[in-house]
């Protein structure tokens, strides 16, 4: 149209036209550099574009020494003067397995035991590119959780037998030293699809077999399915339990000892390379496997946060305004549901979904804050109204701005507030749960003041949406972000400025919950009662997703070991949540105290069990590799206190210094029932938008549970009296 192409019908002679000018040093496009030789490679969809190149274009006119296909194309040519190498993943095969080719002076083809065509390396890079293309923290990347029939993403590193295939065609090319050859994957049937021969825990047998494959503590394949159409290209990654892992290795030296073996033979074989082979080893060294309490794994405990969160999203992408794991929506129906299954999974043999009515809920439907001034409108993008906060009238409001700063007395002095729309400045400690305009009354001030709204910007980094705790004022209140919130500010200063405000909530009727609750028996009636919060605001990854894959994986942990081996029954509670109006599923416990803590010989609250350290540095968030220091509490004796404070420093569970006066969070009702424990923390992303599963490290989350299973297996050495506070 109009003298140009809109087809790729020229792609080819110009993937010649680039080699040729890289080989001959045309346009200098390569700099000052020359060309020794010249490869070309191609993943994917990019492999088939380039096995159609190799097999039509370049035998007309060769440009290029090498070839290197991976990840797809199909039978290629191999009667011409060029070296190809194909490389597959387990992922590839299955319908390639009846156009394999034989190995030639001119052709080598490896296939890769286990490895997926996009596997958790690849998924993380991608994220990553993601991540700084919307200027966040490259920490914040994370898998996606695609919803997959199977947890997705291989381990196996595909890209270290890559590194080891491409040093093998340099060589090809400049002395003629051809490849090795691998065994290919062990084929049952051809099909297309094959089906491949496996072991009895489900991973294939033949091919190269990496030290992660054939070392394995997980059954890692390149299959996978699901309604998302691209899970077939995700594989699959499914942690050994715990028995599983004891008997292959029942030693942390067995395990290192068998990874350095197969190595070895890797490294000696020519598909891996030197400082793939150290890396290996050295995570082996650094593993946890074979080592008491190994099996609960970090990896394991993300992928349950993923999950949760990725339901939020879909609430949010339903087209609530008013987004979470909310108490009483679908979103929460839907994580009682799959915790209860997750639960059943695990092993507990009996688990029950307790449904409550809920008190009328406060729903809000829409709202959007609006300034206008001389320069012009400027929509408040995080605008969020504090929770039960009131409506704005039919129609809206339409009100002046009056900033007070941080809200003091001071501030409000001589300051004509009634009837206008107060801004007021807070800052944060450390996050959203604490800010100066709680503290210093800057909030309830405005509201005797008479101010119709109320605005509180909260002085954090970037442009947060965060959810207030309710206010407890007649005017309608929000939250601001920090970028917002200085926006508004500058306007101010310029001039007069007015603000729009709309809000319409409704006090929703007829809504129900649930407490999920499942039983671990042991060997006697007494009890230990895990408790988790299933709620939560936004995606909810530390607040209160951690908390709730923390449980899960403690019941995995406990119901892999024998009966015999558990004195006391583990109750496991997923409580509704107190992020509403109404904590139903606590409170059924607190009136039903006297049959639940009958036999209770200790309580646990399992809530925000890991959040990521962040420093602020001018007007930055800066992440850390550090998982911040917790809030804790222990009632009980001085034996349970030591037993539980030991825990923490064997894992590396970092402490605040003093202990808290009491606990904070879901069993503040209960916690006086049975002698209880917790950790908690609350940082700059909590409540918020931002709480994403990014900022659940992975090895704080493992601490902190290995910890917790830690203390139970030392609380049950102790008979009930043993661990009870002594009164006075």
């Amino acid at each position: 149209v109009g003298g140009t192409i809109e087809r790729d019908a020229l792609s080819y002679d110009i993937f010649s036209a680039v080699g040729r000018a890289a080989r001959l040093g045309e346009g200098r496009i390569l700099g000052d550099l020359d060309a020794d030789r010249v490869i070309a490679t191609g993943h994917s969809q990019s492999a088939g574009r380039l096995a159609t190149y190799l097999n039509n274009v370049h035998p007309r006119d060769a440009v290029y020494e090498a070839v290197m296909v991976h990840g797809g194309g199909g039978e290629l040519r191999t009667d011409q003067p060029v070296k190809i190498f194909k490389l597959m993943a387990e992922t590839d095969m299955p319908r390639r397995v009846a156009s394999r080719q034989p190995d030639t002076d001119t052709f080598r083809q490896w296939e890769v035991a286990g490895s997926s065509h996009v596997d958790i390396a690849f998924e993380l890079e991608r994220e990553r590119v993601f991540a700084l293309a919307d200027r966040r923290p490259l920490g914040s990347a994370e898998p996606r959780a695609p919803g997959c029939d199977l947890p997705e993403f291989s381990r196996v590193p595909f890209r270290y037998v890559m590194h080891a295939a491409f040093e093998h065609m340099v060589r090809w090319v400049d002395d003629g030293t051809a490849p090795p050859t691998a065994p290919p994957l062990d084929t049952a049937e051809a099909g297309p699809p094959a089906v491949f021969s496996r072991d009895a825990r489900g991973n294939v047998l033949g091919g190269i077999r990496l030290a992660t494959h054939a070392v394995p503590t997980a059954t890692n394949t390149g299959l996978n399915s699901g309604s998302n159409r691209l899970c077939r290209l995700y594989g699959s990654h499914e942690p050994f339990d715990n028995d599983t892992l004891a008997s292959l290795y029942p030693t942390h030296d067995a395990y290192v000892d068998q990874v350095k073996q197969a190595v070895t033979a890797n490294l000696a074989a020519g598909y891996i390379l030197a400082p793939d082979a150290r890396t290996t080893i050295r995570d082996a060294e650094r593993s946890d496997v074979g080592r008491p309490y190994g099996a609960i794994t970090g990896d394991h405990l993300k992928t349950n946060v993923r999950e949760l969160t990725a339901m939020s999203r879909r609430y949010r992408d339903a087209g609530h305004q008013f987004w979470g794991r909310i108490i009483g929506t679908e979103a929460d129906t839907e994580n009682a549901e799959w915790m209860a299954e997750r639960l059943r999974t695990a092993g507990v043999p009996d688990v029950r979904i307790q449904t409550f009515d809920l008190p009328a809920q406060w729903m809000p439907q829409s709202w959007s804050v609006t300034a206008t001034s001389t320069n012009g409108s400027l929509t408040l993008a995080s605008a969020q109204p504090a929770y039960s906060s009131s409506p704005t009238p039919s129609g809206g409001l339409d009100l002046h701005v009056v900033y007070v700063g941080l809200g003091t007395a001071a501030d409000f002095a001589g300051r004509d507030v009634a009837g206008a729309a107060v801004l007021i400045s807070s800052m944060p400690m450390r996050g959203a749960l604490r800010h100066t305009a709680t503290l210093n009354g800057a909030i309830q001030r405005a509201d005797e003041l008479g101010a119709a709204a109320i605005l509180v910007s909260l002085a954090l980094p970037g442009n947060l949406t965060t959810q207030f705790y309710p206010t407890r004022t007649e005017a309608p209140t929000f939250s601001l972000g920090g970028e917002d919130g200085t926006a508004l500010r500058e306007a101010i200063e310029l001039g007069a400025v007015r603000v729009r405000i709309d809000l319409d909530v409704e006090m929703v009727e007829g809504l129900q919950t649930a407490n999920v609750v499942g039983e671990l028996p042991g060997t006697t009636d007494e009890t230990i009662i895990i408790v988790s919060h299933r709620d939560g605001w936004f995606e909810g990854a530390n607040d209160n997703a951690s908390g709730v894959s923390t449980a899960l994986v403690l019941a995995e942990y406990f119901a892999s070991r024998p009966q015999s081996e558990r004195r006391r029954t583990i109750r496991f509670v997923g409580s509704p949540g107190h992020h509403n109006s109404g904590r139903v599923g606590i409170q059924w416990m607190v009136d039903n105290a006297e049959s639940v803590f009958e036999n209770a010989a200790l309580l646990l609250n399992l809530e925000h069990t890991a959040g990521m350290q962040t420093l602020r540095y001018g007007n930055s968030l800066e992440w850390t590799n550090q998982t911040a220091p917790f809030m804790w509490y222990v009632g009980g004796s001085p034996a349970l206190q030591q037993i539980v404070v030991e825990a923490y420093e064997s894992f590396g569970v970092p402490l605040l210094l003093k202990e808290a006066d009491r606990p904070i969070g879901e069993i503040g009702p209960i916690y006086e029932q049975a002698p209880s424990f917790q950790l908690i923390d609350s940082g700059e992303y909590f409540h918020s938008d931002q709480e994403t599963a990014a900022t659940v490290p992975a090895d704080g989350i493992e601490a902190v549970t290995r910890a917790f299973a830690k203390v139970i297996d030392e609380a049950n050495r102790l008979n009930r009296a043993e661990l009870q506070r002594v009164t006075p």
